[in-house]
């Protein structure tokens, strides 16, 4: 078997020359695992509908952490905290992909604009669709969970055998699972220039490292892991992704110690110098691995100085409902 290795043939009728037969593969730029497996085409019986090779897509996932000052459990004061999160990276492609055993990939299906959550859903079959960006998650990185921890490595995503252009409005039957805020990178230039705000939606990317002076100087500083508004001329790559939501869906900003405020509704969000994000949110993965501990949510107000309750999620409630544990005050409450 002889091939091309830059790709070069007709496309409807690849050839070497007289006599040879060429494999043309249009694929966006990346690592691939290319297999190939006996096949009996050149048999006049042969069912040559039968695929004779694989190509399996390589991503790598980085072990992210966290290490930020939070308020100590009487609130007398500050300590220094880490959170691990697992393994992790925004991800976008042109090909229906197979996730492997033990990975999961979640997309922005809604937004919980009164807690400033994205609420992310995982996709269907463990296959993620076409044109269909997502987050890449593996927990079994996660760094608290072993003393060997794995701060990066590689896995294959293999095309999706039935139909490798399947999208997610062909895959899901429900319209409201259909919703995908984060943006498809995957047949970009291999950089891509990306604003914080553009027709009428601010942008936000995927990080851990922000400036929190919200003039973009200095040294960037470790925070929650969460969708940050992108700077001026910000970048990203080819097969990556991004969150972009209408501007008339308010973010929060974060003020430290893993407490954020809701703006008011004139305040402008794109030029602000404020530290402006959407909170990540799994609806099935551990909790603790990517919203850690307790966050706070309000309106402005100072929780510390005010009569104020809210649950764990930071939902606002006027006095609580059911056992378990609270914000009130400022300090952690548990009522039995």
């Amino acid at each position: 078997m002889s091939w091309n290795l830059d790709g070069s043939s007709d496309v409807n009728s690849p050839s070497l020359g007289t006599g040879k037969k060429a494999i043309l593969w249009t694929l966006p730029s990346g690592t691939y695992t290319l297999r190939f497996y006996k096949h009996n085409g050149n048999e006049a019986s042969a069912d040559n509908s039968k695929a004779f090779y694989t190509i399996d897509k390589e991503v790598e996932l980085k072990n992210a952490s966290s290490t930020f000052m939070v308020w100590n459990n009487d609130k007398s004061g500050k300590i220094e905290k880490t959170f691990e999160y697992g393994g992790i990276r925004t991800f976008s492609d042109d090909c229906a992909l197979m996730l492997p055993n033990g990975i999961k990939a979640y997309y922005a299906n809604s937004i919980d604009e009164e807690n400033g959550r994205i609420n992310l859903k995982e996709v269907p079959d463990n296959i993620i669709p076409a044109h269909c960006p997502v987050i890449i998650y593996d927990l079994s990185m996660k760094a608290n969970r072993s003393s060997d921890a794995v701060e990066s490595k590689y896995i294959n995503l293999s095309p999706y055998p039935d139909d490798y252009t399947k999208t997610l409005d062909q895959m899901m039957s429900n319209d409201a699972d259909k919703v995908n805020y984060l943006v498809d990178c995957s047949t970009n230039a291999d950089v891509q220039t990306i604003q914080p705000e553009v027709d009428g939606a601010y942008n936000y990317f995927m990080t851990n490292k922000v400036y929190l002076n919200g003039n973009y100087t200095g040294d960037k500083v470790s925070a929650p892991l969460n969708f940050w508004i992108a700077k001026k001329d910000a970048t990203i790559k080819k097969n990556y992704t991004y969150l972009s939501v209408n501007k008339d869906i308010r973010p929060v900003f974060y003020t430290g110690e893993q407490n954020y405020v809701r703006p008011d509704a004139s305040e402008p969000i794109s030029n602000s110098k404020k530290s402006y994000c959407f909170i990540l949110s799994f609806d099935d993965a551990d909790a603790d691995s990517v919203v850690t501990g307790i966050t706070s949510v309000n309106n402005g107000e100072d929780v510390k100085a005010n009569n104020v309750w809210y649950t764990i999620q930071g939902i606002r409630t006027s006095t609580p409902a059911a056992p378990g544990m609270y914000i009130h005050n400022g300090k952690k409450v548990i009522l039995k």
